[in-house]
């Protein structure tokens, strides 16, 4: 490595031939190293524009072992006009929602509850309202649905459903159907993983800014794959490298597809996707909203 010159985006090629074998999480690793060594690593990627941030409120699903909801993240993004200002309104909300729902938190530093998922709704809609109100700008609700999480090969299983219906059993078209009536009864703007990873198909038949994690995996030849997808999630280290995620990114764009620049449940204090998201003028970040790990990306 001591022998490579990096001028230009393209010249990290060379880190990943070297370090190809030695898995993603190094190759990555070692490509935001370098990036670091620039006074300013977006104008090296070649941008400046700053995400938006969208960020886990509320957690549960699989980022947590106790009673939780069963939907994944329940998140909030506010459409203001800067990022401080949407920043700091998330923030805002998060704080409404800890004296709701207490100081439970997941690895992600999301609020937990064993509250179901409708009344999570419920509460964090009329939250979410009241602080619209006080700053003047709306701030949305989104869904990271992880239905892989849901699927038991045939139908979506749900064990905290709502206040009055514990468990309930959903088949592929119902599924559809809920999360769609998701979507109009809380005015949802995101909703991520809403169907399990193999269906395609269905994810064009959701109605919004339906996006794909599982689905695509940061990986090229599922993103063309994919059908009525309106946002990609993109994590380098799930592809090996920067060069194939910014391959993402180029395609999503010349799409109409949205890119969501996203942090790993367990985190670091690199703040390494923040560079990456203004470099490759992304619209969205998300990346929490409160704890060390996540403060680091937002400051």
């Amino acid at each position: 490595l001591d022998e490579l010159e990096i001028k230009y985006f393209r010249d990290l090629k060379k880190v990943e031939d070297v370090l190809s074998k030695l898995g993603g999480n190094v190759v990555v690793s070692a490509e935001l190293a370098i990036l670091n060594c620039f006074e300013k690593p977006w104008e090296f990627l070649g941008g400046k524009k700053i995400p938006l941030p969208i960020g886990n409120c509320v957690g549960g699903g699989k980022h947590y072992r106790g009673k939780s909801t069963d939907i994944q993240e329940f998140l909030v993004y506010s459409k203001a006009e800067s990022f401080f200002d949407a920043n700091f309104a998330n923030k805002r909300v998060y704080g409404r929602m800890k004296k709701k729902l207490g100081n439970k938190v997941n690895d992600e530093c999301a609020l937990v509850t064993g509250k179901s998922n409708l009344e999570v709704l419920e509460i964090l809609s009329r939250e979410c309202e009241k602080e619209s109100l006080e700053l003047g700008f709306d701030i949305k609700i989104g869904l990271d649905m992880a239905a892989n999480s849901l699927f038991d090969r045939i139908r979506y299983r749900y064990s905290n459903f709502s206040e009055t219906v514990k468990k309930k059993i959903l088949s592929r078209e119902k599924q559809i159907e809920f999360v769609n009536w998701l979507i109009e009864e809380y005015d949802l703007i995101y909703v991520e993983d809403p169907l399990e990873e193999r269906d395609f198909d269905g994810f064009s038949e959701i109605e919004g800014m339906v996006v794909g994690d599982d689905l695509i995996c940061t990986n090229l030849e599922r993103l063309k794959k994919s059908k009525g997808l309106k946002g990609v999630i993109v994590k380098p280290n799930q592809v090996g490298g920067l060069i194939e995620s910014k391959k993402v990114v180029d395609y999503a764009k010349s799409k109409g597809i949205k890119c969501v620049i996203s942090h790993r449940s367990g985190e670091t204090m690199d703040y390494g996707i923040s560079d990456l998201g203004v470099g490759w003028e992304v619209g969205m970040i998300k990346c929490g909203i409160t704890g060390k790990e996540r403060n680091v990306k937002l400051e």
